[in-house]
């Protein structure tokens, strides 16, 4: 029934596969202390974990990975033990909750003493995940740096171009937008040269951030042109990221609209980080087209109501401070995006507008030092 749960998800059928996962280890005594049957729940439940991370169902991904947790304990399974607490840091890491246990540190302790890279590895690009959304920026990079070493030492051409898609994209945040882009390229080989199509078409996505920022709108659009047929072709879960991303582009060609503003709400809707991004190119389509208080309307919303990550706060925090230089609030708003922009290492900030990208880089003051 194990096999039958990892044929299902091959074949694309996920709750099949969580079916045949439950009818396998329902088939073992609840009270058991056989090692070896414990070790099989343990197994099949680690299966099921990783089946529920993937489709996003993280709550319920953490409490199946602390049974099997449970079960390798007791069957002195450290193999079992290293993969539960790696499962079960990766579905906090998808709720965002803080890991005050440190279960994805003792993940990295278990697989590091067994020699496992790739556990390490995935382990590693988790924390750096962890860390990207605490805003911890130099702690994700330097995760992010390790998991590729430990990739390469594996021998994980998936993994390492994994780790450094990862690295592109706080380096890109960053405003190191070539450098980015040469990680990006490097993993879109890598990924071409396994025949791993999901990753080099989420890859297409997140190097056009790198590319429009750099001031090549048209290598962009290139980029989301492939990334959208792949997607859409693959079925995969990025197409309210897509459509941020492609709205961001027609804000600096100066070319979007407010039924495309509408249309980016409607599929992050579900997301805040991407509604607050939409909500921002918004006011990008008013101030083009000369509404300085609907732009700051929406602004100063986003700024209140949303919980936006810092980066992002930062930007819409500068784009307000640009287009209200004369309100008594401008001081701080300039103070605040200064310091947050610092605090993360960013050293060139994005451009926002179309008048940005023949302007841009803009110098972050203070910034990196």
């Amino acid at each position: 029934m194990r096999k039958l749960g990892s044929v299902e998800e091959r074949k694309g059928q996920p709750q099949n596969a969580i079916r045949w996962f439950h009818r396998a280890a329902a088939q073992i005594p609840a009270r058991t202390r056989n090692r070896t049957w414990l070790a099989t729940r343990a197994d099949v439940r680690l299966a099921e974990a990783g089946v529920l991370a993937r489709q996003d169902d993280n709550a319920t991904c953490v409490r199946i990975a602390d049974e099997a947790l449970w079960d390798a304990r007791r069957a002195h399974d450290d193999a079992a033990i290293a993969l539960a607490l790696e499962r079960k840091h990766l579905g906090l890491v998808g709720l965002m909750e803080i890991d005050r246990d440190g279960v994805g540190l003792r993940a990295l302790a278990a697989h590091r003493e067994r020699g496992d890279h790739n556990g390490m590895a995935r382990t590693l690009i988790n924390l750096g995940v962890e860390a990207y959304f605490e805003s911890r920026w130099s702690d994700a990079a330097a995760h992010y740096l390790e998991a590729l070493d430990a990739a390469e030492r594996a021998g994980s051409v998936v993994l390492a171009a994994n780790a450094a898609i990862n690295s592109a994209e706080v380096l890109c945040d960053q405003g190191s937008w070539q450098r980015a882009l040469e990680l990006f390229d490097g993993a879109t080989r890598n990924y071409n040269a396994v025949g791993y199509t999901p990753g080099a078409a989420a890859t297409s996505l997140f190097s056009s951030v790198a590319a429009m920022r750099d001031g090549d709108l048209a290598g962009a659009q290139q980029r989301l042109a492939h990334a959208r047929h792949e997607i859409e072709r693959l079925e995969m879960e990025f197409l309210g990221d897509l459509r941020s991303r492609e709205l961001e582009l027609e804000v600096l060609q100066g070319i979007a609209t407010l039924e495309g503003c509408a249309d980016a709400l409607e599929s992050s809707r579900d997301d805040p980080m991407l509604t607050a991004r939409a909500v921002r190119c918004r006011a990008g389509v008013y101030l083009e087209a000369g509404d300085i208080r609907l732009a700051l309307d929406d602004l100063e919303q986003l700024l209140a109501d949303y919980p936006t990550p810092d980066f992002e706060r930062a930007n819409a925090l500068r784009l307000t401070a640009r287009i209200a230089p004369h309100d008594t609030r401008t001081p701080s708003w300039n103070e605040e995006s200064a310091t947050i922009y610092k605090r993360l290492g960013v050293t060139q900030a994005p451009p926002l507008t179309a008048a940005d990208v023949s302007d841009h880089p803009t110098e972050v003051p203070g910034a990196g030092k």
